[in-house]
């Protein structure tokens, strides 16, 4: 078969924008899972458990800092071939003032919904962290269900839920860190002029010493110079006083 330009021209366009359309849409695909994977990196599971014919998954960010929040995640699904109603779902979230004073930071509340057998829900919500929390929180999860006839009514099931860190004391431990440094850096200053000084002293007692011994022989040698004068002019005098001998 014989192609003229215009045709393979063509041909290789219709190629060209082919190959592109399948790169746009492996880069389409590829931003979602990116997004996703970023979400749950600081995600994890916090409870799970299963009652007849449900299971129950409650998923939180796993760290925060106060003044930011925390995102809640909680996941029902059907165990059973028949339909689960779930006549509420309630969700309760507590922190800690300093660390120790039970607060609210939030409540969520689902209404009814029916699941049919695998099928899953999922509800999230953000709660915000005031700036004097701290420390672990925890979550009180309430709810009724029916399944097969029977009625559940499954109140304040507790869990921990994402640690907030105590920020103010991480700084302060960073200070104490930091002022512990320099206090070991200032001593081994002092520690060393202390040494340094101890041989100067040392060296002046031994420099005085030496200045001494050096002021005691100058002396000696001035007394000894003085007594050989003075020997030297008393023998002069009685040598001058000598009788003349008569001839």
């Amino acid at each position: 078969m014989i192609l003229f330009d215009g045709e393979k021209n063509l041909q290789k366009t219709m190629i060209l924008k082919a190959i592109f359309l399948a790169m746009s849409i492996l880069m389409l695909n590829s931003i979602p899972f990116a997004m996703a994977q970023e979400q749950t990196e600081n995600t994890q599971i916090f409870y799970e458990s299963h009652w007849p014919g449900i299971k129950i998954q409650v998923n939180a960010t796993r760290n925060a800092v106060p003044e930011e929040s925390m995102t809640v995640i909680v996941i029902v699904k059907s165990t059973t071939l028949e339909e689960i109603n779930v006549t509420y779902l309630d969700l309760d979230v507590y922190g800690f003032i300093g660390g120790q004073n039970k607060t609210s930071l939030g409540d969520a509340h689902q209404d009814g919904f029916v699941l049919e057998f695998n099928e899953t829900m999922s509800f999230s919500d953000v709660f915000p962290i005031p700036g004097d929390v701290w420390g672990v929180t925890y979550g009180e999860l309430s709810f009724e269900y029916d399944n097969v006839g029977y009625h559940y009514v499954l109140p304040s099931l507790r869990f921990t839920l994402t640690y907030v860190e105590n920020v103010k004391l991480e700084t302060l431990q960073e200070e104490l860190q930091s002022l512990s440094e320099n206090f070991t850096k200032l001593y081994n200053n002092y520690t060393q002029l202390e040494d340094n000084y101890t041989k100067l002293n040392e060296k002046y007692d031994e420099l005085s010493k030496g200045v001494t011994g050096i002021d005691n022989a100058r002396n000696t040698i001035i007394v000894l110079a003085i007594t050989t004068v003075v020997f030297a002019a008393t023998t002069i005098y009685f040598i001058m006083r000598k009788p003349k001998q008569s001839w």
